[in-house]
């Protein structure tokens, strides 16, 4: 039998990336020849159970205090957690009401203070005792990831990509058209949506660049539980075409027409989202407060800019002349960015952190 190693994260039906991700180290464990088992977060076993039926616990989704009481009780087995985003901005954003919780659902405002508060304390307990003294790695899915959170002893992992896409066309088939298709991806996880403003700006400056060529830019959003208010908002806005949630299939074959993926967010971590995009040949503009945390080179295997006005007028070039090199930049951003989230360069990385724990 195999090391046996448990997963705790919210059920295997869940949407999203992180569920994304974990099913993904699902896939890679498996090939390694582990037996892995799956414990749903909010049904979390007592320490007899977990002390019985691990050798890994590999926590992927905050715990509550009585779950908190649970690992630390099971003593026996070796403990991972992995943080895939940022703790604060997305407890915030709940606060804010921008946000529905697995645990709230729709929650008046003194309910979302009492939880902000609740969860605020949660994280102090990590930050001062799980993550010295109880969990044997800490795992952050981009170094950002980790310098968010505050963590000062960690290791960085990049999700796995398991499904990657076959290249739609090159960049250069694209140039007759008049009309620039520009996708993008806003979620809750780690305050993406906070940047829709953003994302606003660039667009219409975009327009306004493009205006004397006779073109015209769309931006397409997509994103899971976009709130309700600003979807309203948004979907009468000129040159936006919300689209929300739709199913990876035909997210896939939405994107495969679109000339251009916009992050509008200074996360440098990259989503499943912009992965797909990467993997169909479609190239990646971004907005960064600092170049050297990226994995996007400006020029190499993407496009980055430090504002609003400056990734606009990036993409008004870009897309204007529609040169061999941006081809180019989609082909190192497979050969950069894609290399790493592979399944034979996850299977290294997972063996040497089991092997590690467990000698």
């Amino acid at each position: 039998m195999g090391i046996r190693y448990c997963i705790v994260s919210l059920p295997l039906t869940t949407r999203g990336g992180i569920s994304t991700a974990v099913k993904n180290l699902y896939v890679i464990l498996k090939s390694n020849n582990c037996d892995v088992k799956w414990f749903d977060v909010r049904k979390l076993p007592n320490p007899f159970v977990l002390n019985k039926s691990c050798d890994i616990i590999h926590v992927h989704y905050p715990l509550t205090l009585s779950n908190i009481l649970k690992i630390i009780f099971a003593y026996k087995p070796r403990k991972i957690v992995t943080f895939h985003g940022w703790i604060y901005d997305e407890a915030k954003l709940i606060l804010l009401g921008y946000a529905k919780s697995d645990i709230l659902g729709e929650a008046s405002l003194l309910k979302r203070i009492v939880f902000f508060a609740y969860f605020m304390v949660v994280w102090q307990l990590y930050r001062i005792l799980l993550i010295p003294l109880v969990f044997d790695y800490s795992i952050a899915v981009s170094n950002i990831t980790a310098i968010k959170n505050k963590l000062s002893k960690y290791i960085v992992i990049p999700n796995a990509y398991v499904k990657i896409e076959k290249r739609s066309h090159k960049i250069r088939e694209r140039s007759e058209s008049n009309v620039v298709k520009m996708a993008t991806y806003l979620s809750i996880g780690g305050g993406k949506v906070l940047s829709l403003y953003r994302l606003l700006e660039i667009i219409f400056e975009v327009n306004r660049l493009l205006k004397k060529e006779g073109k015209i830019a769309l931006v397409y959003i997509y994103g899971k539980d976009f709130p309700n208010e600003l979807r309203e908002k948004i979907s009468k806005i000129p040159f936006v075409v919300f689209r929300g949630f739709v199913d990876r299939k035909d997210f896939i074959s939405e994107l495969k027409n679109m000339d251009l993926f916009i992050i509008p967010y200074d996360m440098p971590e990259l989503g499943y989202a912009v992965l797909d995009a990467i993997s169909l040949g479609i190239p990646i503009a971004k907005i960064t407060d600092d170049f050297s945390k990226e994995e996007i080179i400006d020029g190499f295997n993407g496009i980055l800019a430090q504002n609003s006005s400056e990734l606009a007028e990036k993409i008004a070039k870009y897309v204007s002349t529609y040169s061999e090199m941006l081809d180019q930049i989609c082909v190192d951003a497979v050969n950069t960015i894609l290399r790493k989230r592979t399944i034979e360069f996850q299977q290294k990385i997972w063996r040497i952190v089991v092997n590690g724990l467990i000698k």
